[in-house]
């Protein structure tokens, strides 16, 4: 009798729903986790181009996420003619009018707990609802999954001169206002990616890679911005021009984004540039000559010079990962990465969070509103923000954020925290910078993911940036989006 009982309570573990986790502690400076549950001895390798690799969460159903071909159908909002990869018929670059790739993310159910310093301690996900856990935010009920574009929105301006998620072409980047003219073009429920996406592939990255530095994960996604001096300064006998340390991170080939400090000691965008020869010189390092760049006119008004990979056409990474779920197309510096069916999560341009505002008031404080309700959502008007968002009250510095993105269990959704507030954990644990002065007035900011790594000072990927809607030029303008649909 004792031995039958104790098979049954066996199998009913088993046969029960599976739940995959990963612990954290809360007492320790390691980002590293322990996997638990059913998660326990399995491995999630990351890929490099088209090598084969073990991800044992592969065989998952929640992390599976295939990609499609699919029409949108404004007229009955859902998505219709679905071929998947693999059928005869499925392209990433498709021209028929409203065809779009994408990727289908199944419904989960996850549980987040955080110590009492409000340190993540422990996340959990599972396949089926389970008393204590929580349906993840992107779903409307527990059946019915959910469609999202594979690529950053770019625009073809061969076929339609809308945008759309397929392969090809160099992500937009654009002001808030545009991005709004841009999703009433597309369709009617166009809309931009909001939280709820980036809250729900936190809890699957965590669990899948057991860190909370997931950056260090996706090797070859992203570098500092490597410092350029003049050669000349240094030997007389090179030639003048920009230079690198030997060895450089970059190669003939290889478009980049030069950026420049005209003596205010800031760096901003100078131009981008196709690197046309790299020649070493002993004890001095690389000479990069750019194709186009005008040397006299740069030295004549800028100080110092520093040089960050140019954002990658989109299809780079999904055609190059063929044989896996996650990876980055190469090995060398800045590699696009696809992670799960979403390319370039981070790392290419940055994502406007329309459900996020921020006032920046003249104190120094700050007001985060969270839309709960997609009908509120408008990120062109900031009443809709302060009339029916939910208020969260945040302390900022004075002229500096330097910011992440800390998860919260009870709101289901991701909101911005202070670096240097140790009790919480960031939002892929990488560093922004952003500078605004208010000017003794209050400043209405707009709040993004992801990269934006042509206008930044420093890096930023996989962070919040503040925006500052004072400056119209520059950073104001540098926004990128993922094109999402309200379906029914």
């Amino acid at each position: 009798m004792i031995k039958r009982i104790r098979q049954a309570a066996f199998l009913e573990g088993i046969t029960g729903p599976c739940v995959w986790s990963v612990r954290f502690d809360p007492d320790s400076d390691s980002p590293v986790g322990i996997r638990a549950d059913a998660a326990v001895s399995m491995v999630a390798e990351v890929a490099v181009g088209s090598e084969k690799v073990r991800n044992d969460f592969d065989e998952i159903s929640i992390f599976k996420r295939p990609l499609f071909n699919a029409t949108w159908n404004d007229m009955d909002y859902c998505w219709e003619d679905l071929v998947e990869r693999g059928e005869a018929g499925f392209t990433l670059s498709p021209t028929e009018e409203g065809r779009e790739v994408v990727y289908r993310s199944t419904p989960f159910w996850y549980r987040l707990e955080l110590s009492d310093t409000g340190r993540i301690c422990y996340v959990s996900v599972s396949e089926s609802e389970i008393a204590g856990y929580k349906l993840a935010p992107m779903f409307r009920d527990g059946n019915t999954p959910v469609y999202r574009s594979v690529f950053e929105a770019a625009i073809d301006e061969n076929w339609d001169g809308l945008i759309h998620s397929r392969a090809g072409f160099i992500p937009v980047e654009a002001s808030p206002d545009d991005w709004r003219d841009h999703m009433n073009m597309r369709a009617e429920r166009a809309c931009s990616e909001s939280g709820a996406e980036w809250f729900s592939d936190y809890l699957l990255l965590l669990v899948e890679f057991a860190t909370l530095n997931l950056q260090s994960v996706m090797h070859g996604v992203c570098d500092d911005p490597v410092t350029l001096f003049d050669g000349w300064d240094v030997d007389g006998s090179c030639p003048k021009g920009l230079y690198t340390k030997s060895p450089s991170p970059y190669i003939k080939g290889d478009r980049v984004v030069l950026l420049a400090d005209s003596g205010m000691d800031e760096f901003s965008h100078y131009g981008e540039y196709t690197i046309s020869k790299v020649t070493s010189y002993r004890g001095v390092g690389d000479h990069l000559v750019f194709e186009g760049l005008d040397l006299e006119d740069l030295f004549l008004r800028t100080l110092g010079w520093k040089v960050i990979p140019a954002r990658a056409r989109t299809g780079e990474a999904i055609s190059a990962v063929t044989n896996a779920s996650s990876g980055c197309a190469s090995a060398r510096h800045a590699a696009p990465i696809v992670w799960r069916g979403k390319e370039n999560p981070w790392g290419n341009t940055s994502t406007l969070l329309t459900d996020y505002a921020l006032k920046i008031k003249q104190g120094g404080n700050a007001q985060l509103y969270h839309l709960n309700s997609e009908s509120f959502l408008d990120f062109f008007y900031e009443e809709n923000y302060s009339t029916c968002g939910e208020e969260y009250p945040l302390p900022v510095k004075e002229d500096s954020f330097v910011m992440g993105m800390a998860a919260s269990p009870e709101k289901n959704f991701l909101y911005p925290v202070l670096f240097d507030d140790t009790a919480l954990d960031r939002y892929f644990t990488t560093r922004c910078s952003r500078y605004g002065r208010n000017n003794n007035r209050d400043l209405f900011c707009v709040i993004t993911v992801g990269g934006d790594n042509r206008k930044a000072i420093g890096t930023n990927f996989a962070t919040m940036e503040f925006v500052n809607s004072a400056d119209p030029g520059g950073k104001w303008s540098c926004i990128g989006s993922r094109l999402a649909f309200k379906e029914e």
